[in-house]
């Protein structure tokens, strides 16, 4: 195969919007003409090393370039003026970037998670750094920002672990919560924000820490430490807590490395924070681990983002592993799920990109919203007899899915539930399913053979959202156990 694979029919172009890609070319020129990379275009492209846009390209869609991890440079023309959420997170390769002048605003999260980020260059005339922009950007050690920018957002450089050099130019105005988390910026002085000896207070309330330390002490007098105070801040394993402390909030010491803690209003032991038995954190940094005994919940968020976990083990009793409980969590390989689990809540394990199998234990009812979204690394799925729905974008964009198994039991696919897996070659699909989603198996490239365990009557019973749900498949007809029907007559 030519290494430089721009043949037109690798992409998918319509009225000048790339819809898709279906090449695996390293190198890859995106056609003249185009005039928009669409929505999700390149996303999980785990081959891609350099891409370069042409002039006369104004706008790169949301997702666009998502994790896409072997990406290193990516040339962007003057002429973009937009470029979409999260449109390069996950790039774990990409070195540096700079952005046309024509750029005036970053929303949310385009370059999150790019953890070789080194350079960025922004454009004069710029006006917003918006939401978790660079949050993650752990390798990006300064920054300058133009004059003209008035405000930065929430989290947008947040856990950037080795920036320690920022300017901030009178232009801005407002700078959001959690800015700089989990940052290395020891002293900074700005009308909207003070940095001291690495605390952002308010008042008698610590906001957050944005420096790196192994040992912090708690100024005396200090009486809220707030949400998420020391999110990022990862040596941290001695802090000090005053007297005057009446107030801990959620996640204050999540992802730091505590092993034992003890105060009124916290107590961390072994690492964790557990609650009438729900796991509300772990505050230390392993890369196996052991769920004590006596937990009935792992908690909302408890182990998300955290980038150090490679295995979990959870102890028979827990009944229910919480929404978001494990997302974003890219290096975790393994979880051992007892069969005492009746519940796993939304997006759970979604971008768990180096996860690779998990077993669903009967008793699981429903799977949920995007509960395995973006597990590019999941190869194989077995979903258990007992479960009758699975949800809104469950294994939406789990790109090495080759084979599933759909039970008997399940009555709904819902929509996006299987879109954008990218390797399932083939699906059966239960005799008693009462509905198929909106885009339900779109672009899933490989899906070539779709079986159908009743007959052509049946099939057609089923309330579908007309061809949607099979956009962009190279499966021509639905295979029932009396005959074919064609999948164009989806589209009457």
């Amino acid at each position: 195969m030519n290494d430089q694979n721009n043949e037109n029919n690798d992409f998918d172009i319509q009225d000048g919007v790339l819809e898709s890609y279906r090449g695996n070319g390293t190198s890859v020129v995106i056609p003249e003409g185009v005039k928009e990379i669409g929505y999700m275009a390149f996303r999980g492209c785990a081959a891609l090393v350099s891409v370069s846009i042409p002039e006369g390209v104004t706008a790169i869609g949301d997702w666009a370039f998502m994790s896409c991890t072997s990406l290193v440079s990516v040339s962007i023309p003057e002429s973009v003026t937009d470029i979409g959420w999260s449109a390069f997170a996950g790039c774990t390769s990409l070195t540096s970037i700079r952005i046309p002048q024509g750029v005036k605003e970053l929303i949310d999260g385009e370059f999150a998670s790019c953890t070789s980020l080194t350079r960025v260059e922004l454009p004069a005339g710029m006006t917003y750094i918006g939401e978790t922009v660079f949050s993650g950007c752990k390798s990006l050690a300064s920054v300058t920002l133009p004059e003209g920018i008035e405000e930065i957002g929430y989290g947008a450089f947040s856990c950037c672990t080795s920036l320690s050099s920022i300017n901030i130019p009178d232009s801005v105005s407002e700078i959001g919560d959690y800015a700089f988390v989990g940052c290395n910026i020891s002293e900074l002085s700005h009308p909207c924000l003070t940095i001291r000896d690495g605390l952002v207070m308010d008042g008698s309330s610590l906001l957050y820490c944005a420096r790196q330390s192994e040992s912090i002490v708690i100024p005396e007098g200090v009486t809220e430490i707030c949400n998420s105070a020391f999110l990022g801040c990862k040596p941290l394993s001695s802090v000090t807590i005053p007297g005057s402390v009446s107030k801990i909030g959620d996640f204050a010491f999540k992802g730091c490395n505590i092993s034992e803690l003890s105060h009124p209003c916290l107590t961390i032991r072994d690492g964790f924070v557990i609650q009438d038995g729900e796991l509300l954190y772990c505050a230390r940094q392993s890369e196996n681990i052991v769920i004590p005994e006596g937990v009935t919940k792992i908690g909302y968020e408890a182990f998300r983002s955290c980038s150090w976990l490679a295995s979990v083990s959870i102890p028979e009793g827990v009944t229910e592993i919480g929404d978001e409980a494990f997302t974003s969590c890219r290096f975790l390989v393994s979880v051992s799920v007892p069969g005492s689990v009746a519940k796993i809540g939304e997006r759970a394990f979604q971008s768990c990109t180096s996860l690779s199998s998990i077993h669903i234990p009967e008793g699981v009812t429903r799977l949920n919203l995007c509960t395995f979204y973006d597990c590019t690394s999941l190869t194989h799925i077995e979903i258990p007899s007992s479960t009758t729905s699975i949800g809104m974008g469950t294994f939406q964009g789990c790109t090495s899915l080759a084979s599933v198994t759909i039970p008997d039991s399940v009555t709904d696919i819902n929509a996006g539930a299987f879109s954008d897996c990218t390797s399932l070659a083939s699906v059966t699909i239960p005799k008693d399913i009462a509905g198929i989603g909106p885009l339900a198996f779109a672009s899933c490239r490989s899906l070539a053979e779709i079986r159908y365990a009743g007959t052509k009557d049946q099939w057609s019973a089923i309330d579908k959202d007309s061809g949607a749900w099979h956009l962009y498949v190279p499966a021509t007809s639905v295979t029932c156990t009396d005959g074919d029907v064609p999948l164009d007559e989806e589209e009457q």
